[in-house]
């Protein structure tokens, strides 16, 4: 579950749970956000765990799906997973009326979607080998 630290990225991971899957949860870069949703899934009765992932720095995908192949080795005893969920993404920090779609740190559109949907795309690709089934 790609980006399910907080908000609707938490909400699907513990539905997930609810459901009776086991969830990896990514985060960006608050782990301890990460790590109350493991603890509330580890509450429902499922095993989980947190995994650092920037999905906007695409060079780092590699080095996360070899973690992610790891740890589901590791913990679950196996190469696949079931369902890949991305959820990742950036929030704009102006406005909506101020943004434009240039500076990406100034809240604008342009700059800060495009990192976000290519990441989706290449997250997505780094990890389909394991995704069971590969779809």
């Amino acid at each position: 579950m790609a980006g399910a630290n907080r908000g609707l990225g938490r909400v699907y991971a513990l539905h997930l749970a609810r459901a009776g899957g086991d969830v990896v949860v990514t985060y960006r870069s608050n782990r301890a956000e990460a790590e109350e949703v493991v603890s509330a899934v580890t509450d429902l009765g499922r095993f989980s765990d947190a995994l650092r992932l920037d999905t906007s720095v695409v060079n780092t995908f590699a080095d996360f799906a070899e973690q992610l192949g790891a740890e589901l080795q590791a913990r679950w005893g196996r190469t696949t997973f079931d369902f890949l969920v991305n959820n990742a993404g950036t929030d704009l920090t102006a406005p909506f009326a101020e943004t434009t779609r240039i500076d990406p740190h100034a809240g604008h559109r342009e700059a800060r979607a495009g990192p976000g949907c290519r990441g989706d795309l290449v997250t997505s690709r780094s990890v389909s080998p394991p995704l069971a089934g590969g779809r």
